[in-house]
């Protein structure tokens, strides 16, 4: 059993190696492998175009989530002509005023505030068709001129899918709810039914953002700097910490707190009540402490706002760290950027909290997090680690080339650098 026990862990720290510097044939993910030459801008835009119209639908759910749309039956459907005369948007609204979406913000809505929800929830009718339209069409058009290679096509299979289980997932949503009463009011959507629906459009969005990075974006085989790499090597491990796990947990609370008014629950965050944490009588005590993780509305909201404001906290600290390395302007400026909209993002939440849940508040907040998402998509993609061929390569010609800068890099990097050259 020992002997079995010590062939397990010595498989396990094989693969990490081989994972960290694979010495198997390598293939590098860049536009060459997925499209035919001078093609990749075409597919590129392409593949901006349906991601920053999928984030046009992110924006507007925001928005609409927090005046009962999307989340109960929309009662009042908006239905018409757009009103064009100011005695027709008077009618409009006293007929609006019979809904009880009319007081869905607390009080009773104001009629500039009823125009704009007029035009928010008309613009899917731009918005729906459109986004499928930006994704058949272009797609269709490249196959048929063959324009895609085998990595492309397959990608194309799976990006497609996420369209139509994201499609058929809501279908499900919308008309199986739980507690639902014939000749009473439709109850609101599960609330883990709307968190999976969400985790697929954030997919599909980051799954097509991360393809046109790596059309647009060259390979990181050519890599000519062992400063520079040992650099990205620095924001990869970062990274692990502020993505991997802070982030996917913000995600997975912030899909779960999305269009059930519980960020009304907490409003004397970071207290709760006037406590600092939440208090046994704040959970069900009936039900399991994972069923409170996952149902329960403040202590969802408590730890979405503590973990956002942890993730800040940690990413504030490694910024200070990184900007002192060799990383280059453009991962100086990239993390810069996730400082600077993270602490954007604390700010729109506290404004949620003192200022009241807001659709204006609820769709920038929405905005901004995939904002923060994108530009993590982006530093990941840039500390992507090359060929261990060509870094032996680059070592090799700084070693000739400059013996004394050589020595000062393996001083400072000697794991690295041993890792680098066995």
């Amino acid at each position: 059993m020992l002997g079995l026990n010590r062939t397990f862990q010595s498989k396990i720290r094989s693969n990490l190696v081989k994972r960290r510097f694979s010495t198997k044939p390598y293939v590098t993910k860049n536009a060459a492998r997925f499209v035919k030459d001078g093609k990749r801008v075409q597919a590129g835009l392409w593949l901006i175009g349906t991601s920053f119209c999928t984030f046009g639908f992110i924006v507007r759910g925001g928005y609409m989530r927090n005046i009962r749309f999307g989340t109960n039956t929309i009662q009042w459907k908006g239905e018409g002509p757009t009103p064009k005369s100011d005695q027709e948007w008077e009618e409009k609204f006293e007929e609006f005023k019979i809904y009880p979406e009319y007081t869905a913000r607390g009080r009773p809505m104001t009629l500039e505030e009823f125009k704009q929800t007029w035009f928010v929830n008309k613009s899917a009718m731009i918005l729906a068709p459109g986004a499928f339209l930006l994704h058949v069409l272009p797609m269709g058009y490249f196959l048929f001129r063959g324009y895609f290679k085998r990595p492309m096509i397959q990608f194309c299979a799976i990006y497609t899918g996420f369209v139509a289980t994201t499609g058929l997932q809501g279908y499900y949503m919308d008309n199986h709810r739980p507690g639902t009463i014939e000749g009473e009011p439709i109850p609101a959507k599960d609330r883990h039914q709307r968190a999976i629906h969400y985790a697929l459009i954030g997919t599909y969005f980051g799954y097509g953002l991360w393809m046109a990075l790596n059309l647009f974006r060259k390979s990181p085989d050519q890599t000519k700097s062992l400063e520079r790499f040992f650099a990205l090597g620095s924001l990869r491990r970062h990274l692990a910490i502020t993505t991997h796990f802070f982030f996917t947990l913000v995600l997975l609370t912030g899909y779960l707190t999305a269009g059930t008014g519980s960020g009304r629950s907490i409003t004397t965050y970071p207290k709760v009540g006037n406590k600092w944490l939440p208090a046994v009588d704040d959970l069900d005590e009936d039900t399991y402490f994972l069923e409170n993780l996952l149902n329960n509305n403040k202590l969802i909201q408590f730890n979405h706002r503590t973990l956002g404001m942890l993730m800040t906290g940690a990413t504030g600290i490694q910024w200070i760290f990184l900007m002192k390395s060799k990383l280059g302007l453009m991962g100086k400026l990239g993390f810069t950027t996730l400082f600077i909209l993270l602490l954007g993002q604390l700010h729109i939440g506290g404004s949620m909290v003192t200022k009241g849940m807001q659709p204006e508040y609820t769709m920038i907040h929405a905005a901004n997090g995939y904002l923060i998402f994108a530009t993590l998509l982006y530093l990941m993609h840039l500390c992507r680690k090359p060929n261990p061929t060509v870094l032996r390569k680059v070592a090799a010609e700084l070693k000739k080339s400059n013996p004394k800068k050589y020595k000062t890099i393996a001083k400072r990097y000697p794991k690295q650098m041993a890792q680098i050259l066995n």
